[in-house]
């Protein structure tokens, strides 16, 4: 019965992790960029879902 704890499997991954020291961040846009296209969207009457499908 019952299923086994997998928790400690990885284990052997966190040294490789520790030695990973590249920032793993997303690009972003500049804040103004943002406001223009918020603009943008209120002026055509769209929403972040609309602009995004």
């Amino acid at each position: 019965g019952g299923g086994a704890n997998k928790q400690h499997v990885a284990t052997k991954n966190t040294a490789k992790l520790d030695r990973e020291t590249e920032e793993l961040k997303h690009e972003t846009v500049p804040l103004d960029l943002g406001k223009l296209i918020q603009q943008g969207r209120a002026t055509k009457n769209m929403s972040q879902k609309d602009l995004a499908t």
